[in-house]
Parts: structure tokens; sequence; C-alpha cells
């Protein structure tokens, strides 16, 4: 998933509140493991440097001697370069048994969680929904984990041809599901505009609903 992420959303009672619960873990460059195996493949972690030597932005992977590729994430698909010095396209692969408690799961990629947390996106969620979560998706993500692994390079590709990419990708038959992508996408937005008004990564936002009533 590189530097998306995933996050599944509890709700333990009726009308309680939503708790967040993370389902991967940003493979950040600089995150122990990603760095490891860089570094002893050859390469190197570290913020870009502006004209003036200081360091700036996120953690990158550059090889050892040459500031490239600048890849800001430990694993990725089809980047050369970047595999040459430990970048890998392996995925870290995990699972989770689905319970009542479970009532949905979001996917974001990294211009989502650049400045917001797990729950606060969670929380947006829960609270466009409302009540209609028990009336949605059949319990089917399981058959559609690989699928999940592809968000990562899809961005990637888009991101070639547009600066910004927004997409709301969602479950047609579930309420209000339009509305809590728009929501998580907008909040993202409006952040991005607060802090680097003249910057903004890619914003993408899926949801999956799920049905564990009879669990």
């Amino acid at each position: 998933m590189g530097d998306s992420r995933a996050v599944l959303g509890l709700c333990q009672v009726e009308g309680g509140a939503y708790t967040a619960e993370a389902l991967s873990e940003d493979q950040n460059p600089d995150s122990p493991v990603e760095q490891a195996r860089i570094e002893a493949a050859g390469g190197r972690v570290q913020r870009p440097r502006d004209y003036e030597g200081e360091e700036y932005g996120t953690p990158r992977v550059w090889l050892k001697d040459i500031d490239m590729p600048g890849l800001a994430m430990g694993r990725s698909l089809g980047d050369t370069l970047a595999h040459s010095v430990g970048v890998t396209h392996e995925p870290v692969v995990t699972t989770r048994k689905l319970d009542k408690a479970c009532k949905f799961m979001v996917v974001c990629s990294d211009g989502v969680w650049e400045f917001m947390q797990s729950q606060e996106v969670v929380d947006i969620v829960a609270k466009v929904c409302g009540t209609t979560l028990n009336t949605c998706l059949p319990a089917c993500l399981p058959a559609c984990l690989p699928a999940i692994w592809l968000l990562h390079v899809c961005l990637s590709l888009l991101f070639l041809f547009w600066h910004v990419t927004f997409f709301v990708i969602c479950d047609r038959q579930a309420p209000n599901a339009d509305a809590a992508c728009q929501a998580v996408v907008s909040q993202a937005t409006e952040l991005w505009n607060e802090n680097e008004a003249m910057n903004t990564d890619d914003i993408t936002c899926v949801v999956v609903y799920f049905d564990t009533a009879d669990l």
C-alpha cells in the first residue's frame, strides 16, 4: 500500500462512539523496517534539501551519492531505480476477522493522512452515515483485499498526468456513502489549503461497509 492506509471503523454498542483500528502501517521510508532494508541495499533515506542546504518536506529514498529518485515510500511497483536501493514491491499482508463491532473500512491515500488522524476520518464517516451502517454491503471484503494493494499503483500512474487527483469510491447501495467520501475529501483538501496553499497531494477515499449483524 505504500503510504496509503486502511482503517477499520468499530462500534461496540448501538449508538455508541466509534473507534479507529489500523489495518495497515504506513510504509514510509523512515520507518525502522523500511529504512533498514533500504540502507542495507545501499540506499539513503533523508529529507530533501533546499539551495541553502536546509532540509524540508518528508523523508525520501535516494541513491547513495545522487539525489535520485526521491521516492517518499518504502514499497512501490514499477520504480526500477528505487528498487535498486531497497524499495520493494512485496506487500505486507495482514488478516482481521470481522465481528459485530466492525462497521466499515476506509482506505485513503497519503493526501488524506498528511494532516488527518485515523480517528478523525472514522469520526467523519460515522457522523455522515449515522444509523445506516447495518443496511449495506455484504461482508465480502476478504475477497477484495488483493485489490487494495493496487490502489497505490493507480494513484502513482494518475499522478503522472495530474498534480492533484481526487477520487470518491464507495458502495452505491449504502445510504450516504457518497456523502461520507465527499466529507473526508473536503476536509483533507481544506487542511492542505490551510497548511500548504500552493501544494496538494493526491487525495483518494474508499469506503467499504460490512453487514455484520449475523456474526
